[in-house]
């Protein structure tokens, strides 16, 4: 069941008759007509009122402007875990992955009221049209226009706040308007153990691939480091990618192939796993080079913070 507005002037028969008359008296020769166009009319209601299979899983909205730059940081590995989402974020700091953006109250000229009147009306619009299953908001104060919007929608168990840093009081008054609140996961308290320019080399890397990973990593000035304080780990064929804690606290696992038909490993997380192929070894340093370039100035896997594991997120917002 998808979330659905309980009421709209449009859809009920007052306003549609009263339309439908009003256009008789302005077009006088639809007058004939009247009775067809009431059929019509009543046969929009009802379908309005029919509800159908979801068309996306949830609607989250995000004010991303409260938020703390690691908090940002944070929630970026929230966004890679979701799929067939609106994602629409109130505030000027950009997101990667979001859908639509609202400016934040404070960087536009529009009264509190005309403001929140008009989040009200664009969510209602997103609600109607992309048919979302549940309601999620994250962020410190539920604006009077999430509220507005709340009163309109059901089923209400399918709305539930993530509170980030909210006061008590905003949240005794406020949280009863939504079917479910949930707590904000917690970040981990120790930074991850790595050391920015180590990398780790399997021991199955040998001859002229190893002298090539060498011969970069001396040019950018990177060091050779063990499994545990490398957050980088290079590997061959014939092993393993690395444990998925690895993964998904955002290591960067590099395997190297012979070529492209002995590749075996199952991508699981996208940007976090990569495959260079050394038959064509020309190709090979051509792709090696730019990559270990990236990784001793950070710009790739990205610096070293602590991450919240991408299953504390499913599973929190999957609770309801």
């Amino acid at each position: 069941m998808h979330l659905k507005l309980k009421y709209t002037v449009e859809n009920s028969y007052s306003f549609q008759i009263g339309d439908a008359v009003r256009e008789s008296f302005l077009r006088p020769w639809k007058i004939p007509l009247l009775p067809l166009n009431l059929i019509k009319r009543h046969r929009k209601i009802q379908r309005n009122r029919i509800i159908s299979n979801p068309e996306t899983e949830f609607l989250f909205v995000i004010d991303i402007g409260k938020f703390t730059m690691e908090e940002v940081e944070q929630f970026q590995t929230f966004l890679s875990s979701i799929s067939n989402s609106v994602i629409f974020y109130i505030g000027e700091k950009n997101i990667d992955g979001a859908t639509h953006n609202f400016p934040s109250p404070n960087s536009t000229d529009r009264s509190a009221q005309v403001w929140n009147k008009d989040l009200e009306h664009l969510l209602e619009t997103i609600v109607v049209s992309s048919k979302p299953e549940k309601f999620v908001f994250i962020g410190p104060y539920p604006y009077a226009g999430i509220m507005s919007l709340l009163r309109k929608v059901e089923p209400i168990r399918n709305t539930a706040w993530i509170s980030l840093r909210a006061q008590k009081l905003v949240r005794d008054e406020r949280s009863q308007r939504f079917g479910c609140q949930l707590e904000w996961p917690e970040m981990s308290s120790k930074p991850l153990p790595w050391r920015k320019n180590h990398v780790f080399i399997s021991k199955e890397i040998q001859g002229e691939v190893l002298k090539s990973i060498k011969k970069y990593m001396n040019m950018f000035d990177l060091e050779i480091g063990n499994e545990s304080s490398s957050r980088v780990h290079i590997r061959s064929q014939r092993e393993e990618s690395g444990s998925p804690d690895f993964l998904s606290f955002g290591g960067l696992n590099i395997t190297i192939y012979d070529n492209e038909h002995r590749m075996k490993e199952i991508i699981s997380s996208p940007s976090n796993q990569m495959q260079l192929f050394s038959d064509n070894f020309t190709l090979f340093e051509h792709q090696l080079k730019p990559l270990l370039h990236a990784i001793s100035e950070q710009k790739f896997p990205g610096a070293n913070t602590t991450y919240v594991e991408e299953e504390a997120w499913v599973k929190l917002y999957s609770s309801f």
